[in-house]
């Protein structure tokens, strides 16, 4: 029989009952409540500032259009040029480039 994943944990779990070590005596992962507030409050407070930087950058396209004088090819660029930038950033922070 091959050796899948479900054989693996039950090997694992036979060699720890053999040691003494029962399911309650393993060390959990679990991040406190007050982790788990403070982590989503900051994810919501990026996501809340995310979507205003779209929204104030597509409101001020047109006055910045009119001052620059540039045309739909010359916006798109720009927005676009802006938004490869702040993905490339974010990529390299999170280590994928």
């Amino acid at each position: 029989m091959g050796a899948g994943p479900i054989n693996a944990l039950r090997e694992k779990r036979r060699i720890m009952e053999t040691q003494g070590i029962g399911i309650a005596d393993q060390p959990t992962d679990v991040a406190a409540p007050s982790d788990r507030c403070y982590t989503l409050a900051i994810l919501t407070i990026v996501y809340v500032l995310n979507i205003a930087d779209r929204f104030s950058i597509s409101t001020l396209i047109e006055p910045i259009r009119k001052e620059l004088l540039l045309s739909d090819s010359g916006v798109t660029f720009l927005t676009g040029c802006g938004r490869a930038y702040s993905r490339l950033g974010a990529a390299e922070a999170c280590g994928l480039v």
